[in-house]
């Protein structure tokens, strides 16, 4: 018989399971303000679009572009916004109007990882 008159299968423990490495990584307030950017342009996109789009696959597509989402720029992202993302969601079937296009090209340049979005601030409490 276990403790407390239950059985618990083998392995079973009572304790708290310490976080793994990487998900103390994804901690927004540990992330570089570059990586932030990656973060803000597939939310934007996915915002966009109505749908939750592939972060991988979106990875993949800015290092096709030649970009680089690890150390995403401001210019690399705007640029990105353009002929690649046409590409990509037209790989995926999916397509932005100009219109969507334009708001999230907007929304890229106008975001400062540095500060913090309404966003972020609510998440911290």
């Amino acid at each position: 018989p276990s403790k407390g008159g239950r059985y618990r299968p083998p392995g079973f423990s009572l304790e708290a399971p310490s976080v793994p490495r990487e998900a103390k990584s994804r901690d927004p307030e540990r992330q570089s303000v570059t990586r932030k950017r990656f973060d803000h342009l597939h939310v934007e996109i996915s915002v966009a679009l109505g749908v939750h789009i592939s972060r991988f696959a979106l990875w993949l597509a800015l290092h096709e572009a030649g970009h680089d989402p690890e150390h995403l720029s401001r210019q690399a992202a705007i640029a990105f916004c353009g002929a690649p993302l046409q590409s990509f969601l037209a790989e995926r079937a999916q397509r932005l109007s100009l219109r969507d296009r334009r708001r999230v090209e907007k929304a890229v340049s106008r975001y400062d990882p540095s500060h913090p979005t309404p966003a972020e601030v609510m998440a911290r409490f």
